[in-house]
């Protein structure tokens, strides 16, 4: 069988859509969806912008555009921009934004709070009735600032309901509002596409689902079903017992079809959650090219591949290519206009080709991205990335690209999404759409820095990405009393979401963006115990942020900066270079039994494929950890840091006072 789907197919009932879906007869949305996201690119949209409220074009996050209020007047209040939504009563709804303020006085009296918006109903007796959100840490400053609350509907409330967003009564000043959200909290599940990869048909006609219930008792996965309707015929397909659902579809011969599919309850009658999407019938070429396999493992060129790199946005010289495939990392990634070692830009068919060629002089690859092409960062694009070829627009730009270096054997994966916000999210999927046509050789990957961001993320890209930076803080606290809690936090979600991910690690002193350096930089044990924590939690990639903080932005703080932070991050490269065997293996280990009073040790074993173990070993707490653990006693391990030692038959001990980690290898 295919080793790309050897989950085997469960059986699939097949019917003919005729008028209407009897199959979904019945059936309740559970109210899922988002009932309001808004940047204000495309204008005001459906809102009602009062006297006082304006769009402005320019002066919204990303210099794209935000709702902007101006009060001069000490006695009146100004009316609010209302817009209006569906609520479902008895839910609770997650409202997100970001506003800022200029010159914002107060009108008489101190206070330490605004309001923000309201959310405005009707009860039973046709009452108007409001919840209003308020931000209770306000202080005038004049960045952005990120706003988050939740709010439950009662029960008595009617569906029909208006959202405004204030002017805050007590002030005056000038006030702006961007990327607002408005959805259900009530969110415990996810549909996350497994097959085709890259969003491109296979002629086998395999297409698979993995259903993910957020908390609360699991249902019954008998009671669990897939139903798909593909261009008018209609599946209904059983999931097996992680909520995997996998089946054949018949599917037109268009460039692209349509595939909608909900999860139901058939016990409560339920549209438990949905996912549509469009998929690309375009060829592939053999060989050549990325996908992942069962266990999310990247094959590239028919062959396993670890991807361990680097973003860098400097312009990089012969030997930066160099040191970096000579500490174990093998790939960079790069925008569209990045310079090759000679200083000619990329935009080009022929010049992008010309630069995936000369990775291979190093044994590395190159994931080109893409992140700029969406509207809400047109204004930039269009100064650094205005063209490729001869196209001009984002969509030009992304056809002409995937079609020009889809057969590259250099070319790893499309970037397409960096900490973007969700309203952003129809883009980059359309923008996947694309190549999924110009290039269904090569996957995407989409990041995002917010966990509770991996359910809506998790479908923009074939591999999810996720980073943080637990090392240094704003208050330069001392590195060396952070904490890998909110990490391993983390990577627990998208370990039990089962989604292909990888892990964007720290590789840099966060000071260095504020023009110094910290007291300390992060030391070598910490920077390798993170993405070995991610390893631990499945990650089965790796990026690096970033060489150009290491190399461009800390040598300008510090000429002798990169002597010192360079070491410490390739040996992190390294290791994770000479783990990728076990890290790729297609057997899963037994679980490690880790008495682990302190619960700050985490550990794996892991199986290389020609049957030889590796275990990771990382504490996550600045503190001290002793754990004992247990190995199978017929094996022989060599521990490469000493931290964890022997103590009898088949017992062994984890010590060390902070941050760290151990790797024992079966010699």
């Amino acid at each position: 069988m295919n080793k790309f789907f050897m989950l085997g197919l469960l059986s699939t009932a097949l019917f003919s859509l005729q008028a209407g879906s009897e199959l979904l007869k019945g059936y309740k949305n559970n109210g899922f969806a988002a009932v309001c996201s808004e940047n204000f690119n495309s204008g005001s949209n459906s809102w009602v912008i009062p006297k006082g409220f304006s769009v402005d074009n320019k002066d919204g996050i990303l210099g794209t555009a935000a709702l902007h209020g101006v009060s001069d007047s000490k006695k009146s209040i100004i009316p609010s921009p209302s817009y209006k939504i569906k609520v479902k009563p008895g839910a609770t709804y997650k409202i997100t934004l970001q506003y800022r303020v200029k010159n914002f006085q107060l009108k008489n009296k101190h206070r330490m709070s605004i309001i923000i918006g309201s959310i405005f109903y009707k009860d039973q007796a046709n009452k108007k009735q409001a919840k209003h959100f308020w931000d209770t840490k306000f202080n005038a400053s004049e960045s952005w600032t990120k706003y988050y609350t939740t709010i439950k509907i009662p029960n008595d409330a009617k569906e029909d309901a208006e959202l405004k967003l204030h002017f805050d009564w007590w002030h005056t000043g000038e006030i702006w509002f961007d990327e607002v959200l408005v959805e259900s909290a009530d969110l415990n599940s996810v549909l996350i596409p497994v097959k085709p990869c890259n969003s491109a048909m296979e002629a086998d006609g395999k297409i698979a689902y993995q259903g993910y219930f957020y908390n609360g008792t699991l249902p019954d996965y008998k009671d669990i079903k897939l139903y798909l309707n593909v261009e008018g015929k209609e599946y209904l397909v059983p999931a097996n017992k992680n909520y995997l659902f996998e089946t054949k579809i018949d599917f037109p011969k268009t460039d692209y079809f349509t595939v909608t599919a909900k999860m139901l309850n058939t016990a409560k009658k339920e549209i438990v959650t949905e996912y549509t999407c469009r998929l690309s019938t375009a060829k592939k070429t053999g060989n050549v090219g990325t996908r992942l396999d069962e266990n999310g493992v990247t094959w590239l060129n028919g062959k396993k591949f670890l991807p361990i790199g680097f973003f860098t946005y400097q312009h990089m010289k012969e030997e930066d290519y160099k040191r970096i495939s000579e500490n174990g990392f093998n790939f960079v990634s790069f925008g569209i206009k990045y310079r090759n070692p000679e200083g000619i830009g990329s935009n080009s068919p022929e010049k992008m080709n010309a630069l995936l060629a000369f990775l291979e002089k190093y044994n590395l690859k190159g994931i080109v991205q893409l992140v700029l092409m969406v509207p809400g960062k047109e204004r930039l694009r269009a100064r650094v990335e205005g063209s490729f070829g001869n196209e001009t627009t984002p969509d030009g730009i992304i056809k002409l690209l995937g079609e020009s270096i889809r057969d590259n054997k250099n070319l790893l994966a499309y970037y397409l999404s960096d900490e973007n916000p969700r309203i952003e999210l129809p883009d980059i999927r359309k923008n996947r759409e694309i190549l999924a046509k110009a290039d269904p050789n090569h996957m995407t990957l989409s990041l995002t820095n917010n966990p509770d961001d991996f359910s809506v993320f998790a479908p923009t890209g074939d591999v999810l990405v996720f980073d943080s930076y637990p090392f240094g803080s704003r208050a330069d606290h001392d590195p060396g009393t952070n904490t890998l809690t909110r990490s391993d936090k983390a990577f627990k979600m998208l370990s039990d979401m089962k989604t292909p991910w990888w892990f964007c690690t720290q590789a840099y002193d966060r000071a260095i963006y504020r023009g110094k350096l910290g007291e300390k930089l992060p030391e070598e044990r910490q920077l390798t115990a993170l993405p070995l924590l991610a390893a631990i939690y499945n990650a089965k990639g790796f990026y690096y942020f970033s060489y150009h903080a290491i190399f461009a932005k800390g040598n300008e703080v510090d000429p002798k900066h990169s002597e010192k932070m360079w070491p410490r991050v390739a040996s992190s490269g390294n290791l994770l270079n000479k783990l990728a065997p076990y890290i790729m293996g297609d057997k899963t280990a037994p679980e490690m039994k880790i008495d682990n009073k302190t619960a700050t040790l985490r550990g794996r074993r892991f199986i290389a494929d020609n049957g030889k173990e590796a275990v990771i070993l990382v504490s996550i707490e600045p503190k001290a950890v002793e754990a004992f653990f247990e190995l199978p006693d017929g094996k022989n391990y060599k521990s490469l840091r000493s931290k964890a030692v022997k103590t009898g038959k088949g017992t062994w001990k984890f010590a060390s006072d902070n941050i760290d980690y151990d790797v024992l290898i079966e010699e």
